[in-house]
């Protein structure tokens, strides 16, 4: 009876642990592996088994993908990293993106525009400027706080128009009136200072969850799959086409 008197504490701090595991996932637009059943919150199901038959395909075949996409991407360089970020900005709806000449050291990799393609008046005429530092990493390690501030410092020249590589980006994008969105890619993740520096700065940050689901969901693999495998070297090429 002491015994079960114990285990109550722990069994609630672990379903709290469980609960706040899934609605981060939620939060970060990525499938949670488990769910809580609906009838009974102390039974974890898979995710899968709660839809009908189509949405349990389409469940487990984002996660089998995703863990394949995870590992394939630490091992492209981090050029075809930056080709795709490219790529990822456009599965998230942003036109004209286009890769920068790239540099290893930092500064602005991907650009384009979101544009509103809504009949409401207010957003007839809203447009931003999207610019992205991809940040690649082989082992699918961290990002740290001082490459985030970096970027916040790029982020900043830009804004103002000042002692930045211009050189990068077309006048036209550089001139425009229009707000400037700032967007942090990495296939690793981040320190918690790293996060903390993004949210007081206005930086979106997409982690290597996140960009594995995107190309998981989103984008067509079928093209690459090869014995129910992604086939890095067919996806590598595309990249580099």
């Amino acid at each position: 009876m002491e015994s079960l008197e114990k285990s109550d504490p722990l069994i609630g701090r672990t379903k709290l642990a469980i609960d706040k595991k899934i609605r981060n996932c939620r939060n970060k637009g990525t499938t949670p592996r488990y769910l809580f059943d609906d009838s009974n919150d102390d039974i974890l199901i898979r995710a899968d088994l709660v839809a009908d038959i189509q949405e349990e395909k389409n469940i487990r075949r984002i996660i089998e993908w995703k863990e394949q996409i995870s590992e394939l991407l630490k091992s492209i360089s981090w050029q075809e990293f930056e080709k795709l970020c490219g790529l990822i900005l456009q599965i998230n709806d942003i036109l004209d993106c286009n890769v920068t000449r790239g540099s290893k050291d930092g500064g602005i990799d991907v650009y384009g525009w979101l544009k509103y393609p809504n009949t409401k008046r207010i957003f007839h005429e809203i447009n931003m400027r999207v610019i992205g530092q991809g940040k690649h990493r082989s082992n699918g390690g961290e990002v740290s706080n001082a490459e985030v501030s970096e970027f916040v410092t790029d982020v900043d020249k830009l804004r103002k128009k000042q002692d930045f590589p211009l050189f990068a980006l077309p006048s036209e994008f550089i001139d425009s009136p229009h707000p400037l969105v700032p967007i942090f890619i990495t296939n690793g993740y981040y320190r918690r200072d790293a996060l903390k520096t993004a949210e007081n700065y206005g930086i979106i940050i997409w982690n290597g969850e996140q960009i594995s689901e995107d190309l998981a969901r989103y984008f067509n693999l079928a093209d690459f799959v090869l014995k129910g495998r992604i086939d890095k070297e067919k996806f590598r090429n595309y990249l580099n086409q």
